[in-house]
């Protein structure tokens, strides 16, 4: 998650180098992702994998569809690249390995609330994350385990450097294994130019998010967004609507790879 890690946020040009190669070269005003997203219940496929920077990525980008594939009777593994130790604004002192076990408790916590059926954490520096021939074989090792058909990845556009460099780590383990599957990019702190969205249960989406306690503030801010978000989108989604509503870019596996290819 952003706001608390200061130093996972460093300004470049990544955002807009892969906007501008997925609008393509020149623009296109008819691009498909330019139009209303496609309104859909889930995505398809029985087994998912949610690749989450940091414990609470996996409620703020997705948490609604996840309860959903839940519902559907989908198997749902999160895995949380990072080990969250630099997440201690706002966890009352708690610091080092003891924050680390203690965001470890609330993802499992958040996971119960969504119907997650199994939780991997890969514990790699928190605001340090990095495409690496380590964390890449890490995911790679997942995936081919799990063998999911639906994979869940923040944006590159994403304004945490964390965020950005899981879905390089995404990209270079597909690359790596070819194993086919849908990737559906979800939005935090940047939204996505969505081709898909999910009417969700923001209550339950933010019963889970509160159970990331350790990252709340006293004005619960990570909630009001969360909310603003859903709203946002519903209402541009379904037009005279307020129903919220979770956003995606949905790419096959191909297409996402291509789209990342010399990203770093």
């Amino acid at each position: 998650m952003g706001l608390r890690s200061r130093l996972g946020y460093v300004a470049d040009r990544t955002g807009l180098t892969w906007f501008r190669r997925l609008l393509g070269a020149g623009g296109r005003s008819d691009a498909p992702f330019l139009l209303l997203p496609e309104l859909i219940e889930k995505p398809a496929g029985t087994r998912v994998v949610v690749l989450a920077p940091h414990a609470d990525d996996e409620v703020l980008g997705c948490g609604g569809t996840i309860y959903k594939q839940h519902l559907a009777g989908d198997r749902v593994t999160a895995v949380f690249m990072t080990d969250g130790r630099e997440g201690h604004e706002n966890a009352g002192g708690i610091r080092g390995d003891a924050l680390v076990e203690l965001r470890e408790r609330e993802a499992r916590a958040a996971s119960e609330t969504l119907g997650i059926d199994d939780c991997v954490f890969l514990r790699n520096p928190d605001t340090a994350l990095a495409a690496s021939p380590e964390t890449v074989a890490q995911v790679s090792a997942v995936l081919r385990a799990r063998q999911p058909g639906v994979l869940f990845v923040p944006s590159p556009m994403d304004t945490h450097r964390d965020h950005r460099q899981t879905c390089v780590i995404a990209a270079k383990a597909l690359a790596a294994c070819s194993l086919p599957m849908e990737v559906y990019l979800y939005e935090i702190w940047a939204p996505v130019p969505a081709n898909c969205a999910v009417v969700i249960d923001l209550e339950r989406k933010l019963e889970a998010l509160r159970a990331h306690r350790s990252q709340l503030d006293e004005k619960e801010l990570y909630v009001s967004v969360a909310t603003s978000l859903a709203h946002y989108r519903g209402i541009t989604c379904l037009p005279g609507r307020d129903i919220p509503v979770e956003c995606f870019l949905r790419l096959d596996c191909a297409a996402f790879v291509d789209l990342m290819a010399n990203e770093a």
